[in-house]
């Protein structure tokens, strides 16, 4: 097994390209301590190729960025690049980190039964965000989405500082409350709805398999 950060970035619609550029703080965070990092870019997330690096390489972290479904992620454009019962195999070992709607629902709950060192974190319900849509060209400066977004790169980047699976999971859970008062004091229009999208993530945000395992 290697310490190395796996990172899908598919881009070709608002919501995959808000999730790859906020991904690219994760990736910054984990060369900036000095973590070997395979950075799957648009147009490169593709099931073939991930599958053939994964099996060879053997990352420890898994951090899936995109669409989903109950038994399967998606990469470029629908491309479904782990499907439950089809090479999700590839998951066994891993610390994955799937920032996808539903993908807990099946896929998440088959990994538990890949034993000790396996871990899958990810939503049971859809993975929500706001954003401005005046910051859609620069969406690291959408202080909206960043609401949404920070609490889920926190979570990776509390494994890649070596912490329990378990802990980085409830780390990002108390970020997320932090930032549900954030958004309630601030009481400006819209402000429920808001408030609404980033309870479902905390709601819906599930851990599967060995919750005392680390990177």
């Amino acid at each position: 097994m290697s310490k190395k950060l796996l990172v899908t970035r598919p881009e070709h619609d608002d919501t995959t390209t808000y999730l790859s550029h906020y991904s690219k703080l994760v990736i910054k965070y984990a060369k900036d301590n000095l973590v070997p990092v395979k950075d799957f870019k648009p147009g490169t997330v593709k099931k073939e190729i991930l599958s053939k690096f994964i099996d060879k390489q053997k990352p420890r972290l898994i951090f899936l960025n995109g669409h989903g479904g109950e038994d399967c992620i998606e990469g470029e454009k629908g491309e479904i690049i782990i499907k439950e019962n089809e090479n999700d195999e590839l998951l066994k070992n891993k610390i994955i980190y799937a920032r996808s709607c539903f993908v807990a629902v099946s896929l998440g709950k088959k990994c538990s039964t890949f034993g000790k060192g396996t871990c899958f974190m990810g939503y049971e319900f859809p993975f929500q965000f706001w954003f401005d849509e005046t910051r859609t060209t620069n969406p690291i400066k959408d202080k909206i989405a960043a609401l949404y977004l920070e609490p889920s790169n926190e979570l990776v980047k509390y494994l890649i500082k070596g912490n329990f699976t378990k802990t980085a999971f409830d780390k990002s859970r108390e970020l997320m409350v932090e930032n549900m008062n954030k958004i309630l004091k601030e009481n400006e229009p819209g402000a429920l709805e808001r408030f609404k999208a980033l309870w479902m993530n905390h709601e819906g945000q599930r851990i599967y398999g060995d919750e005392e395992t680390s990177f």
